[in-house]
């Protein structure tokens, strides 16, 4: 049971968060608005398309008009809904932009093999002993420290990607098949539709609807790479390969920034438009708020007349650290009471609708556009899909892969089929998964290539924080992350890509 002095410590300060986080909100959309009429560098080699320029504009618009909407409930509810439809439409226009991602991922797979291959013959590792049958050990042990069947197909699934792609092409469909009635046990048709449309955008993302569409150049230097046989170049036109699928990754990466900052914005006026504050009630505390709002509504009429922008930047940046700092310190103060609440059903209905806002402004406030593209908001008491409709829709999806697998480049058809298959809960018991990497590995082309799946694999445990052994923990062979040095790529850029990418929540 919660008491009552403690129900009106969490109120009074999830309140407050509320507030403060409100005010941030306005500081925030007016920064943003301010840093839109800055040179932006990605304008300078991109041509912005205007689906994305509209949205800003409509951003620059609600800002002008807020303190008006803020103050006439019927103006606010259809300003709050306009906003919504902005964040759909920028949600919509990042995931056309993310499959450039999918197919980065594809190719440089393919490059930083070579890439690794190669460091590997320099370092001349081949009277290196590898103890294999520990490697083994781990490997199993790697799969059992999953704490679910569908977490443990998943860690299955990564493994299965490390291996060099050697299967006949119908044994490979047949197990794609296997692996799709494993994952889609009981879930809906809305569920299989939307998870297959998901396969197909992250393994044939160049045939997704409006591929190419925002920042065409993207889409031709990818399509360019796509024919390339890394094996066959020199050393330095590997090296010159390998650098510009780097640039390519920083160049989606701004990209990907510019995305998360229109989305910010936009979440800030969601916020805005959701809760009951006007203007002056966010203003009152400090008028210098208030005077700052109504400079920066000047500057967007007249952006040509930029003298005061500079100014009015800095001015905004010193409003903001503290409301960030003081957000902080309120959120520490209320989870440390949360903690002690053991039956959240016995929360008054008031204390449980101010917890509700709450939980709303946080997840708005910290909105991340690479969640949001994977946010499908399935309906979780849809029953059941019937098993001829999941024979259909696996049926066609296959032939949809089949189809696009055959007119790929065949070592990009390789990494696309891995892609596919490792995403899957594979349809393997652990023991044929072990014998799959042991003939892999036993097999392998050279002694580079077995050394390579033994170091993936190590990037996966890694990955996925085991703490696997190695022949010596004084000598530990070839750590294979971001830091090894040995030139392989690590960032596999989805949406279980752990890779550490800084994704600017506010």
């Amino acid at each position: 049971m919660v008491n009552l002095e403690m129900e009106k410590s969490i109120t009074s300060l999830s309140t407050e968060y509320i507030f403060n986080e409100a005010k941030g909100s306005l500081l925030l959309l007016l920064l943003s608005c301010i840093e839109d009429l800055e040179e932006n560098s990605l304008s300078k080699t991109h041509e912005i398309h205007p689906d994305i320029l509209n949205l800003k504009k409509h951003i620059h618009r609600a800002t002008i008009s807020l303190k008006e909407a803020l103050g006439d409930k019927e103006i606010k509810l259809a300003a709050l809904e306009d906003s919504f439809g902005l964040k759909k439409q920028i949600i919509a226009i990042y995931e056309n932009i993310y499959r450039y991602y999918a197919q980065w991922n594809i190719i440089s797979s393919i490059i930083s093999d070579e890439v690794a291959l190669r460091k590997y013959k320099e370092q001349n590792n081949t009277d290196k002993k590898i103890e294999l049958s520990m490697f083994y050990t781990d490997c199993i042990d790697f799969i059992q420290s999953a704490t679910s069947i569908s977490q443990q197909k998943n860690f299955m699934g990564q493994l299965f990607k490390c291996v060099p792609f050697k299967m006949a092409r119908d044994k490979y469909f047949q197990l794609v098949t296997e692996s799709l009635v494993l994952a889609f046990g009981g879930e809906s048709e809305e569920s299989i539709t939307t998870s297959l449309t998901t396969f197909k955008n992250t393994c044939a993302p160049d045939k997704s609807p409006n591929y190419g569409k925002y920042f065409p150049t993207i889409a031709k230097c990818l399509s360019d790479k796509m024919s390339i046989k890394p094996s066959s170049l020199s050393d330095e036109e590997l090296d010159e390969l390998y650098t510009d699928m780097n640039s390519l990754f920083e160049n989606l990466s701004e990209i990907e920034d510019y995305c998360q900052e229109i989305l910010n914005a936009i979440d800030s006026l969601i916020i805005l438009f959701y809760l009951n504050f006007t203007l002056e009630d966010l203003t009152e505390e400090n008028f210098g708020y208030a005077d700052v709002y109504h400079k920066v509504c000047e500057i967007l009429k007249n952006p040509e007349d930029n003298v005061f922008n500079e100014t009015v930047k800095n001015l905004l940046e010193e409003y903001i650290e503290p409301i960030i700092d003081n957000a902080n310190d309120i959120n520490k103060k209320e989870m440390k009471l949360l903690e002690k609440i053991t039956d959240f059903s016995d929360l008054s209905e008031d204390m449980s609708k101010t917890l509700a806002t709450d939980g709303f402004v946080r997840a708005t406030f910290y909105d991340d556009i690479n969640e949001a593209i994977f946010n499908f908001n399935l309906d979780p008491d849809a029953p059941p899909a019937s098993e001829d409709f999941k024979n259909i829709a696996f049926n066609n999806f296959i032939e949809f892969m089949k189809e696009y697998f055959s007119a790929l480049p065949l070592s990009v058809r390789k990494s696309s089929m891995l892609m596919l298959l490792g995403s899957l809960p594979i349809a393997m018991d652990i023991h044929t998964l072990l014998d799959y990497i042991k003939d892999a590995i036993d097999n392998a082309q050279t002694f580079e290539h077995g050394l390579l799946i033994i170091d993936k694999a190590g990037a996966t445990f890694t990955d996925n924080g085991f703490n696997f052994r190695t022949e010596d923990d004084e000598d530990k062979h070839h750590i294979h992350d971001e830091d090894c040095g040995c030139g392989h790529d690590h960032h596999h850029h989805d949406e279980n890509c752990g890779c550490g990418h800084d994704h600017h929540h506010h």
